[in-house]
């Protein structure tokens, strides 16, 4: 039980955060950018 509620804490957390940076990343970088940055996040945060 605690730890599927660990990882619904963190999945959502990752999501929030991915949709945070979406939001502020996505104007300054633009599209391109952003696909690169996110490609790199994901590489990062999966090891």
């Amino acid at each position: 039980m605690r730890r599927t509620l660990v990882k619904w804490i963190f999945a959502t957390d990752l999501l929030g955060s991915g949709i945070v940076w979406s939001i502020l990343i996505l104007p300054l970088v633009g599209r391109k950018g952003h696909y690169a940055l996110a490609r790199l996040w994901w590489a990062a945060s999966c090891g």
